[in-house]
């Protein structure tokens, strides 16, 4: 059990008839008790959920403060991937357990993240959010599987010519006719 769930059960088990061994009923939802303060009621904070926020607040200083000597310490070590923007994953069994305990969350994380394009350079082209409020692989999911490079970044498909600017997407056999609208769009 993790220490946020002994955290948690230490405040049900206080508030829900002190430290006692004999059963209490609860008459009240434990998501209820948790919501805050101003909607008329206790506002105990979530200790689950504010462990995630603060793990996701981490993963978020990884990828904005590279310059910084930990994010240095934890490259090195791990190794980083996507441009910089995670660290690699952890599969040794000893010694790694506060970073790979914050880097499990960066599925759910990574969820949330828009990315503003720049150069291009650290941006998946079908996987990133960067074009719409979904990736380009959800959004167009035949155009993904006839991509040739699945994992191309956002630079690998924009192509200049003198100060015009095109994509240029490489798929693994022509496009067809009926493809055609999907492929503008």
């Amino acid at each position: 059990m993790s220490v946020a769930r002994n955290i948690e059960k230490l405040h049900r088990d206080f508030l829900w008839g002190g430290l006692v061994d004999e059963h209490r009923y609860h008459f009240v939802n434990w998501k209820h008790i948790c919501t805050p303060i101003y909607n008329g009621v206790l506002g105990i904070r979530n200790i689950v959920v504010f462990n995630k926020a603060l793990l996701g607040k981490w993963l978020w200083r990884y990828t904005s403060e590279s310059a910084f000597l930990w994010c240095q310490v934890v490259d090195c070590k791990y190794g980083s991937q996507r441009g910089g923007w995670c660290s690699n994953w952890i599969c040794e069994p000893y010694g790694v357990s506060l970073w790979k305990h914050i880097r499990v969350g960066w599925d759910c994380f990574s969820k949330y993240l828009t990315f503003k394009v720049r150069y291009g350079t650290r941006i998946k082209f079908w996987d990133d959010i960067w074009c719409g409020n979904c990736s380009l692989r959800q959004r167009f999911p035949d155009l993904f599987q006839l991509a040739r490079v699945l994992g191309a970044m956002v630079v690998d498909n924009l192509r200049f010519q003198g100060s015009n600017s095109f994509w240029d997407v490489e798929f693994s056999r022509p496009i067809q006719d009926w493809e055609l609208e999907v492929v503008i769009s």
